[in-house]
């Protein structure tokens, strides 16, 4: 019944409305109040520009229009709601029909993705300003993941290791590399070209599943010798520098 409907209603965490086909406010859940710090009576009967600001109701105008054409839209990204700032948020707007086919209005339901979004753009933030650290180093370096999959690695390591480009990019094998590697002829200690390379990568991805830490393994690449470190980091993936 109606009074189990909007107990359902008032216990999501998302933000639910219900609009006329005019866009006037006709029903809000608890979290619509709690979040937007209004009584009904502020809000009922009243449209979107009235309670949301003229820019939101601009922006979602054509989600709107969509449901006044029978379809359900969804919009994503960050909104300036009135008196409480920017949000991220996630919207879909489902249009619900009387049974002569007419439609009655339409539901909004909004999910608040903010601190989350803010994580994540954090997140990025700082792998960019890692990426360019990197950039600045002219030490080889490459992350790989736990998997043994490539998390980033910088121009100087793909250089000095003659690899092409498709191999420096994130999510590439262990085993991929060291397979390019063989066919080029570059073996390290202990691996010679009478072995079979399968045989040859089966044995130094079991080696790098058990590196804890090494800080001098010199091998000769491209006619250069060099010394590779090796650490494996509190998440279980495993840090390379060579010089």
């Amino acid at each position: 019944d109606t009074h189990v409907l909007r107990g359902i209603l008032d216990a999501m965490p998302t933000r639910v409305s219900y609009f006329d086909g005019e866009r006037n406010y006709c029903y809000n859940n608890k979290e619509f109040y709690d979040f937007m710090g209004l009584a009904p009576e502020q809000v009922l009967g009243r449209n979107v520009a009235e309670v949301l600001g003229q820019q939101t109701s601009d922006e979602t105008l054509p989600q709107v229009e969509a449901v006044r054409r029978g379809e359900t839209a969804r919009t994503e990204g960050w909104r300036d709601y009135k008196g409480k700032g920017w949000r991220y948020v996630e919207a879909i707007f489902m249009p619900l029909f009387e049974p002569s086919g007419e439609m009655d209005g339409y539901f909004v339901l909004v999910w608040d993705m903010t601190e989350h979004q803010r994580q994540k753009e954090e997140l990025q933030r700082r792998s960019q300003q890692l990426e360019g650290v990197m950039r600045g180093i002219d030490d080889a370096v490459v992350l790989f993941d736990a998997d043994l999959r490539l998390v980033l690695c910088n121009q100087g390591y793909v250089d000095l290791m003659g690899f092409p480009p498709r191999l420096g990019e994130p999510g590439t094998s262990m085993e991929s590399l060291i397979r390019d590697r063989l066919e080029r002829g570059i073996f390290y200690g202990g691996e010679k070209p009478s072995q079979p390379i399968e045989d040859m990568i089966h044995t130094r991805i079991a080696a790098h599943a058990r590196i804890k830490r090494e800080t001098h393994n010199i091998y000769r690449v491209r006619g250069r010798w060099l010394n590779f470190r090796r650490r494996r980091l509190p998440d279980g993936s495993l840090l390379v520098t060579c010089t």
